[in-house]
């Protein structure tokens, strides 16, 4: 377990490095950094002036090193448009979408669990059905226009809950529930196949052979095992929807990091575009990292390596 755990830390500073490079390059995909950061109509003095202020005319690996080193202690630069530090602007937004995220993800595991157990123990009922619908739906429907539609039928409509922003209780249940219907279809697609699986196994045969009642069967054998996999996938999944949330909070105005990577990009403010990424991607590797421990503590059948 140990040694797993040093491997996984390992692997974890390759990938922070990797999507260090990525960030760094990001803002020069499309020619001169100083170029794409001013606005259009920036004489080539204020281009060459800011240039030199921000180090972009010094050689590439330079500048690498140099945003690596800064990088790794928090230290992305000052936000064009803000006139602030990066990280600090990063910090103050993280809250609302982790809020959102949570709230998009007990929404998902309320409904996609309990249809995928049901549906795996009792193949083609009526609650199956309905579970492979919501499966269906969440992996086709497209998350942008479920929030418009919910914005026209429940905000402009019927008036239950408010259009955009975060006042008010009731302002995260439709961001939340168009966040959550992809991670939903997911969810109970793999929980009733999981457990379609789990209930053809020998020892599941053998255990019936013995007299136990089907409820306690499924409660102290099946339900375990296919607990396994699902919590390393919603794990995975929330990080997924950290990442995600750009569209959501654009269309309903919530202000966390996916509406202010939004804006930003819109600005070209490319030192908070940079935070933000890096920031987003250091909370998914944790979280891949967790849900690797997670599934090993889970099952002490599984060695690794």
């Amino acid at each position: 377990m140990r040694r797993y755990l040093l491997s996984s830390l390992f692997q974890s500073v390759i990938v922070l490095l990797g999507v260090l490079f990525l960030v760094f390059f990001m803002v020069r995909l499309t020619g001169d950094p100083a170029r794409a950061m001013l606005a259009r109509e920036a004489t080539p003095e204020q281009v060459a002036e800011f240039r030199h202020r921000m180090g972009f005319d010094r050689p590439l690996v330079v500048q690498f090193i140099d945003f690596a080193s800064r990088a790794i202690f928090g230290d992305f630069g000052n936000s064009l448009n803000y006139r602030l530090p990066a990280l600090p602007l990063v910090l103050e937004r993280l809250p609302y979408t982790l809020y959102l995220a949570s709230m998009a993800l007990v929404m998902a595991v309320a409904v996609a669990i309990p249809l995928g157990l049901i549906g795996g123990a009792n193949p083609n009922s009526t609650l199956d059905l309905i579970g492979r619908g919501v499966g269906l739906l969440g992996q086709t429907v497209p998350t942008f226009w479920l929030a418009l539609v919910m914005i026209v039928v429940f905000a402009v409509w019927l008036r239950w809950f408010p259009t955009s922003g975060s006042d008010g209780a009731t302002a995260i249940i439709m961001p939340a529930f168009a966040l959550s219907l992809g991670t939903m279809g997911r969810l109970v697609r793999l929980t009733r196949s999981s457990v379609l699986e789990i209930m053809g196994e020998d020892y599941i045969r053998t255990a019936r052979s013995k007299g136990l009642a089907d409820r306690l069967i499924f409660f102290r054998h099946a339900l375990k095992n296919a607990a396994i996999p699902l919590v390393s996938v919603t794990t995975i999944q929330f990080g997924y929807m950290l990442g995600g949330s750009v569209i959501i909070e654009s269309v309903f105005a919530w202000p966390g990091l996916g509406r202010l990577a939004a804006d930003s990009i819109a600005i070209r403010d490319f030192p908070l575009v940079q935070a933000i990424a890096f920031f987003t991607s250091l909370i998914v590797i944790a979280l891949t990292v967790l849900s690797d421990l997670l599934y090993a503590l889970l099952d002490p059948r599984i060695r690794y390596e």
